[in-house]
């Protein structure tokens, strides 16, 4: 009887079925983790997690919680100022000690001595009915913080967002230009067959072979330089969203339609009143006239009104029992002396004052020529598409005459091969361009204020 042993280094259908599953499901897991796959994030999406994980947001969303506590701070001096204060004492000899001496009604001095130690308590509440009107303003100025603090916020966000277009933009143009380098090596490669064949049968000079190798390498360096530039480029836009440079992709997809100059045009002088700049600047007199009158209203009088309550054991050596009393006050302070320099300082306030008023006018006019000349920047960058445009149409005719000619062996190859740089160098010029375009359309925007 022959037994049949089954070998235990060759697995069976069943534990290679296992084996399969367990291969699959390690790799859907991997997948889920980012290990394999990469996202391919909009432009949207990388400004969305740029303004989300980006320090300088987060600073910005920080100083805004702050002034937010500030201004909640400033409205508790509205409600009564409460505070309790204790004491305890403990004296090296008794604060009355006297002997009472009445002769002929009593037979002998009698001493009388006592608080040795003992303790005060006492608590008391006082509400503001007058200060110069330093709380309200004071309010007042720490809604202004807020204000000021959610428009820095908002700056923030507008910087980050033309920062990441800078990146993304030129992402899409180097991999443009890399779709352009192949397209030229394809050309080259097939340029080289045709005068390796002409070689070969005698037609031309080896010297026809080696400037196609030379121009091969040039692309070559090329192609190094653009895959650096990536690589730069996607760790910088990575460390902006703070993710994993290899865990995503963008849309490479550059847009052909795009929005004319002419349907964002404001007029400067509408559009400068809209700027973030400009509100902060608004901001900043605003706050210069409060803090005039803060200070106006710290050298006049102040009105309060309170309560104190009093419990104490001082007096226990005698009454025989602690005590406690209760009063109502009234207070008015007027600062007499303060007058002699409060008119200087009142007068060096509302000098800052105007000093933030002329700082606003001035910046108005320079804001105003800015966004002109961004406008400007703008039409240029617009009219440069529409030329590199007709130039990469004249250069593809020129390099399909051109290729024909030489194949008619009516030009030279180095006739070819330049009409095939002015091609590349064509190509190069209208995708630059065009992202240029389209930064310049975000930072117009930020300038007249539509950048949401």
């Amino acid at each position: 009887m022959k037994l049949k042993m089954k070998n235990q280094f060759c697995p069976s259908n069943k534990q290679r079925n296992m084996k399969h599953k367990s291969l699959i499901l390690i790799t859907l897991l991997l997948l889920q983790t980012g290990t394999f796959a990469q996202e391919v994030l909009t432009l949207e999406q990388c400004k969305e997690l740029a303004y989300q994980n980006n320090l300088k947001s987060k600073q910005a969303q920080a100083n805004l919680e702050a002034a937010k506590e500030t201004k909640k701070e400033a409205f508790t001096k509205y409600f009564p100022n409460v505070s309790a204060t204790g004491s305890y004492f403990k004296m090296n000899k008794p604060l009355v000690d006297i002997e009472i001496n009445m002769p002929g009604l009593l037979p002998a001095p009698i001493p009388v001595s006592g608080i040795e130690d003992g303790y005060v308590g006492m608590a008391m509440a006082a509400q503001p009915i007058f200060a110069g009107g330093q709380i309200v303003n004071g309010n007042k100025l720490a809604q202004i913080g807020v204000d000021v603090s959610e428009l820095q916020r908002q700056k923030s966000i507008d910087d980050v967002s033309l920062l990441t277009e800078q990146y993304y933009y030129n992402l899409i143009t180097l991999n443009e230009k890399t779709k352009t380098l192949n397209i030229l090596d394809e050309q080259l490669s097939s340029i080289a067959n045709d005068v390796q064949n002409a070689y070969n049968a005698g037609l031309c000079n080896k010297s026809d072979l080696l400037s196609i190798q030379l121009k091969q390498n040039e692309i070559k360096n090329n192609k190094i330089k653009v895959l650096n530039g990536q690589k730069v480029l996607q760790m910088l836009l990575a460390q902006l969203m703070k993710v994993s440079t290899d865990s995503f992709l963008i849309d490479t997809n550059l847009s052909k339609q795009i929005t004319l100059p002419e349907e964002v045009f404001i007029e400067p002088q509408a559009a400068v009143n809209n700027r973030i700049e400009m509100k902060l600047l608004d901001k900043n007199v605003e706050a210069n006239h409060l803090q005039e009158k803060m200070k106006i209203g710290s050298y006049l009088p102040t009105v309060a009104v309170g309560a104190t309550f009093v419990h104490n054991n001082v007096m226990e050596d005698f009454t025989k029992e602690e005590q406690s009393f209760g009063m109502l006050f009234a207070t008015v302070n007027v600062p007499i002396s303060d007058w002699w320099g409060g008119t200087h300082a009142i007068r060096a306030q509302k000098a800052k004052r105007q000093m933030a008023e002329y700082q606003r006018q001035e910046a108005q006019e320079m804001l105003m020529i800015q966004i002109s000349q961004v406008y400007s920047e703008l039409m240029e960058a617009y009219d440069q598409i529409k030329i590199n445009q007709e130039s990469v149409a004249v250069a593809e005719e020129n390099f399909r005459l051109n290729k024909d000619y030489f194949e008619a062996g009516t030009i030279t190859l180095s006739d070819l091969l330049n009409a095939q740089s002015e091609l590349q160098k064509s190509r190069d010029s209208y995708i630059e361009s065009h992202s240029c375009y389209l930064s310049k359309l975000t930072e117009y925007k930020q300038m007249i204020g539509l950048s949401k």
